[in-house]
């Protein structure tokens, strides 16, 4: 399983529903896997969570059954080492499918499922086309006779468009609506992200038990990644005002971002990454959270604030190569530089040089450099790397690998100044 951050909190979304007296019931047989094991899991962030391990009969059949009905979503049944298939759990629990442990697709029949029917029906309508598509991509690649290119690539735009035309037919039908909602979300990714929130509904919970809502967040994140602070933030306030209407939703995409923000190293996700924690964890809203995760994230925010414009920056005291300790505040000048780099980076070699042949102008406009070393184990070979290239600003190393410089300044990579 992957491992988060903030692990000490992670979410855990029970599989079971509280509020139906309804029963789930779902008998399951499968030709050529008599007296097998098996899981039921369903799918959660980039991975999946187990909640059930069973075993079919003599006969291939079993039944499962629990008490509340499962939180809707895609679930799959895996074979271990053999196979696995998805089974739609929508509002309807209480159905019957038969397959065979050979082609469980292809061979897949319901009974008392018009979602899952039109779900298998459309998997087996859009293998056909993709595997047409596969075909004539062999032979493009097969075939140097520029005419027959030619002709083959326009018969893969000719198929790609009705490809295209398929999967929004089978929107604009909308025979399952559950199954719509899940196809629409399915194809966002082919569609201008001008579209986006025409094709996602993040009212819809069952969406978060997919294999692609992990995704769905990551294209949204990656649109706007090279935006200024201010409109990534503004992007996410609105997806997520989006989702309140249903808390699970909710919980997720802002645990999604605060996760990935926080991981994210380009100059100004810091001020995303606090505005996240303060305007959906630590306005005392956040009752979801351990109080220990709370108390994870406050910290972090607090370190993070320190780079942030018009706050106090922090203090901290580094080696010297006089062997001395250098506190930032006791240099006097009216600007400070801050310089974070580390020895054998080529961009770190080059910002250096650019600050050795521009020092006098800013030291004559009242700036000063402080530059520190990020590598923790090489002060021997970084006092003769300073002295040798000359640089003759104050130089400290960071030679017990301190944290908070790092955090505080956001020194995820260099050189930073």
């Amino acid at each position: 399983m992957k491992q988060y951050f903030f692990i000490i909190f992670i979410l855990f979304f029970t599989f079971c529903g509280n509020s139906s007296a309804q029963e789930t019931k779902i008998k399951i047989k499968i030709k050529g896997a008599e007296n097998q094991k098996l899981t039921f899991a369903f799918y959660y962030q980039d991975d999946i969570s187990v909640v059930k391990e069973f075993s079919l009969d003599k006969k291939g059949k079993a039944v499962l059954e629990f008490e509340e009905k499962l939180l809707e979503g895609i679930y799959l049944i895996i074979i271990p080492d053999v196979t696995y298939f998805d089974v739609l759990v929508s509002d309807n629990q209480q159905f019957e499918l038969n397959t065979d442990i050979d082609n469980p697709i292809l061979n897949m029949k319901f009974k008392n499922s018009p979602e899952n029917k039109v779900f298998y029906d459309y998997q087996s309508a859009i293998s056909d086309l993709m595997q047409t598509k596969m075909k004539l991509e062999e032979e493009l690649s097969n075939t140097s006779d520029e005419l027959k290119i030619k002709e083959l690539e326009q018969q893969k735009t000719e198929l790609n468009e009705e490809i295209t035309k398929f999967w929004k037919d089978e929107i604009t039908k909308n025979e399952a609506p559950f199954f719509t909602t899940l196809l629409k979300a399915m194809h966002v990714f082919e569609v201008p992200y001008s579209e986006y929130y025409d094709y996602v509904d993040f009212s819809e919970a069952s969406l978060v038990r997919t294999p692609f809502f992990h995704n769905i967040l990551g294209y949204h994140l990656a649109t706007h990644i090279e935006k200024s602070p201010e409109e990534i933030i503004k992007q996410n306030d609105y997806l997520i005002s989006l989702t309140k209407q249903d808390s699970v939703m909710y919980q997720y995409v802002t645990y999604y971002f605060l996760n990935r923000y926080k991981d994210i190293c380009k100059f100004g996700i810091n001020e995303v990454f606090v505005d996240i924690a303060d305007k959906y964890f630590l306005n005392g809203n956040a009752s979801w959270i351990q109080p220990e995760g709370i108390d994870v994230i406050s910290r972090t925010a607090d370190d993070y604030r320190y780079s942030m414009l018009d706050n106090k920056a922090y203090n901290f005291k580094a080696l010297t190569t006089t062997g001395d300790s250098l506190a930032l505040y006791d240099i006097d000048a009216e600007y400070k530089i801050l310089f974070f780099w580390s020895i054998g980076c080529g961009h770190c070699e080059e910002a250096a040089d650019s600050l050795r042949n521009n020092y006098t102008v800013l030291q004559e406009k009242g700036y000063e450099v402080f530059a520190i070393n990020t590598d923790s184990q090489t002060i021997q070979r970084w006092e003769k790397y300073v002295k040798g290239r000359n640089y003759i600003w104050a130089n400290g190393i960071d030679i017990v690998g301190n944290y908070y410089i790092r955090e505080n300044y956001y020194v995820c990579s260099s050189p930073l100044a």
